[in-house]
């Protein structure tokens, strides 16, 4: 929170400027408060719908796009994840753009057994734990990888993608966070 620390500073100045930018670094921590609580881990909404609908849900709450393995439609509104399909629905795709996803989130994934497809972008807290995690609870599983302009990837997140068992498509482009540009897997 260095942003936060920098806006009291300029604070003491009393200029409107200073103080506008005091205004927006808490924003910032008030939408972060809120991301986080939409993140947050439901046991009992896990063992209630399973695995893959409440990871859907999580996903959709957080703006994703979800699709499953009985659609060829991906769903965007959480409205539209009707109740008739059951705790047989399989997710098979994720498009994350510009998503408020977090990585305390991601054990969502866990127990998801058939996602394949995995898409990031421009999601600004998608970082390095994600990547990790991504790869405890679901690497086996995926074939195709997208990791596009998510600022908080690091060299090291991008070398834990060599533990993906089966990734057969990889694409890493606009990550600010990895030296020079360069990616050895």
């Amino acid at each position: 929170m260095n942003f936060i620390n920098a806006a009291k500073s300029a604070l003491k100045t009393k200029s409107l400027f200073s103080y506008r930018i005091y205004q927006h670094a808490q924003a910032r921590k008030v939408y972060w408060i809120l991301y986080a609580a939409g993140n947050k881990i439901d046991e009992d909404r896990i063992k209630q719908v399973g695995a893959d609908r409440a990871c859907a849900e999580w996903l959709l709450k957080c703006g994703a796009q979800v699709k499953f393995h009985s659609s060829s439609k991906f769903i965007s509104d959480y409205n539209r994840l009707s109740a008739t399909l059951g705790s047989n629905m399989k997710l098979a795709e994720v498009r994350a753009e510009e998503a408020t996803i977090m990585s305390i989130g991601f054990p969502h994934f866990d127990g998801v057994k058939e996602l394949k497809k995995l898409s990031f972008i421009r999601c600004t807290s998608f970082n390095d734990s994600c990547i990790n995690q991504l790869v405890q609870y679901i690497g086996p599983t995926i074939t195709e990888l997208n990791i596009i302009g998510c600022g908080s990837v690091t060299d090291k997140g991008v070398a834990a993608i060599k533990h993906f068992g089966n990734l057969k498509e990889l694409q890493l482009t606009g990550l600010s966070g990895v030296n020079n540009g360069r990616i050895n897997l």
